[in-house]
């Protein structure tokens, strides 16, 4: 998916990444009023519907935080810790653009922080809604990106930020003659890492979707 991809590119790049959740009590009692009402049971501590998919699983080093409503920042500490790391721009991605992803990034927004939002990697069951805040976001609160201007863009920032300091050759040198320079190998940058990244998951998804008597020839 395209929540995965995204994950893989900000870990290459040492990207801090925080996970959040809707998470209730298991007696109910913190359910949004309209769950009330509706007598709907969800997102229930202790049970599968907490768990994300794992290819989206954090990594033992990375921070979860859970909420009872929609919004992230609910939870005090992750604008405590977004705070410890000097965080200014904040990526969001995941599900419910229409109630999760637009309540956190507009709380993002009163906060200061500059918010990016993976427009190919939010879902909801609510297309039309979900739309329709994208637009409204848009240009007002956040900027809407795909994983690949996302991708691009942190190059982009990572080469600049090293672009003196890092060396874009290797040398191999003559083992007889080490002043004597044979070849220079060029490095890979970070966009390389980004773009190869994201081609690798978009090809992987194809050659799944591919019939085995093609994948010979």
């Amino acid at each position: 998916s395209n929540v995965a991809a995204l994950l893989d590119i900000c870990r290459q790049a040492s990207i801090p990444i925080y996970h959040t959740v809707t998470q209730i009590r298991s007696d109910g009692s913190d359910r949004m009023p309209h769950w009330k009402m509706a007598n709907h049971w969800a997102c229930v501590e202790g049970t599968s519907g907490v768990l994300p998919p794992a290819e989206i699983a954090a990594l033992p080093e990375e921070a979860i935080f859970s909420q009872p409503f929609f919004n992230a920042f609910d939870n005090p500490k992750l604008s405590a810790a977004l705070a410890v790391n000097d965080i200014d721009t904040l990526i969001v991605a995941g599900i419910y653009t229409h109630a999760c992803v637009r309540a956190t990034a507009l709380d993002a927004y009163r906060r200061g922080h500059e918010v990016w939002i993976a427009a190919d990697a939010v879902a909801s069951a609510d297309p039309t809604h979900a739309r329709l805040t994208l637009e409204y976001l848009e240009g007002r609160a956040a900027r809407c990106f795909s994983t690949t201007e996302i991708a691009t863009r942190l190059a982009e920032h990572a080469a600049c930020s090293t672009e003196n300091s890092t060396q874009r050759t290797w040398s191999h040198h003559n083992p007889a003659n080490w002043d004597e320079v044979l070849t220079e190998v060029p490095l890979g940058q970070p966009r390389d890492l980004a773009a190869a990244l994201h081609k690798v998951h978009g090809t992987q998804k194809a050659c799944g979707q591919t019939g085995i008597a093609i994948r010979i020839e």
